[in-house]
């Protein structure tokens, strides 16, 4: 049953437009840090090591998927803040600490979320599905 599940979401993964990849990837480093957060409060140190790993792979992704080609201005930004990101989440020793990480990521996904289903509902708004995301697109 897994695998299956892990076949599917690999094909979900290589179909999508970048633009709904980057919203994978937010709502996957959002799941990890959420998760790191609770292993936190459960003291799982096993726990701590593999979210805390997981969240810090999906915010490297996040800043090495931007392109900068429409608005670097804005690609460097977006890259900063995920930095700072992957910098809270490396320093985290307690739950408290994750407060500020898990927030802008809920708002980073909620907002990108917006911006996927509007694309969508948008008539001859078509992306395309390979290479990086243009992120002022």
């Amino acid at each position: 049953m897994l695998q299956n599940a892990a076949t599917y979401r690999e094909t979900d993964v290589k179909t999508a437009s970048p633009s709904q990849r980057r919203l994978m990837l937010l709502e996957g480093a959002l799941a990890a840090a959420t998760s790191l957060q609770m292993a936190h409060r459960e003291r799982d140190f096993d726990g701590i090591s593999e979210q805390g790993s997981h969240c810090r792979s999906i915010l490297i992704a996040l800043m090495t998927e931007l392109d900068a080609s429409s608005d670097r201005h804005l690609a460097e930004q977006l890259s900063s803040l995920h930095a700072w990101l992957w910098q809270q989440v490396a320093c985290a020793s307690r739950a408290e600490d994750l407060d500020d990480p898990i927030t802008i990521l809920q708002q980073q996904r909620d907002a990108w979320r917006t911006a996927v289903d509007l694309m969508k509902s948008t008539p001859g708004e078509q992306e395309n599905t390979s290479g990086p995301l243009d992120v002022a697109g």
